[in-house]
């Protein structure tokens, strides 16, 4: 049951029907990501991303030691934006020996949510939707040199970390991915 604060301005209850629905799928997403996304991100992973998926989900630390081609970037895009769409206020780093890499991943994930990749066809426009828009010639995607980044409406956060990432030991996050620091 979704508690309710009493107050001078009662909810309705069809607003608060809607809110009990939004939550009822978000806590259906968190037990079962992998379906998920392919039903709100409109991505069908393979058997193999599944089981990493899955056994990625709730552990706190991980390594996914893959070779060339598999996927990995997409993978993380996949993971980053069901964590930021299931989660308030996540907050992602995403790393890597140059800042080049760095950008190239969060590049997969913009293109991948803006359905700019070919061989992922038929994506949903959901997550285009969760993004916040700061002005209205962007697309809610922010290249800013100190790091790309991007905001969704529940609070979570994506940045690339562009520089020495020795020298950014202080930030604090729930998921920072290191893409092939060799």
């Amino acid at each position: 049951e979704i508690y309710v604060k009493p107050s001078e301005q009662d909810m309705s209850q069809r607003k608060l029907q809607n809110l009990k629905k939004y939550c009822e799928i978000l806590q259906w997403g968190r037990r079962n990501p992998d379906k998920f996304i392919y039903e709100f991100v409109g991505f069908e992973l393979l058997d193999i991303q599944k089981y990493i998926l899955m056994n990625s989900w709730t552990t706190p630390q991980n390594i996914w030691l893959e070779s060339r081609g598999s996927g990995k970037s997409v993978m993380i895009a996949i993971f980053i934006m069901a964590k930021s769409l299931l989660f308030n206020n996540y907050e992602s780093y995403i790393a890597s020996g140059s800042s080049d890499q760095a950008i190239s991943t969060f590049i997969k994930l913009e293109n991948l949510a803006m359905d700019a990749i070919e061989s992922a066809t038929d994506l949903t426009k959901s997550f285009m939707d969760e993004l916040k828009v700061s002005n209205s010639s962007g697309n809610g995607f922010v290249h800013n040199p100190m790091g790309y980044t991007f905001t969704l409406w529940n609070g979570s956060k994506c940045t690339s970390l562009n520089s020495n990432i020795d020298k950014k030991r202080g930030k604090r996050a729930n998921l920072v991915v290191f893409d092939e620091t060799g």
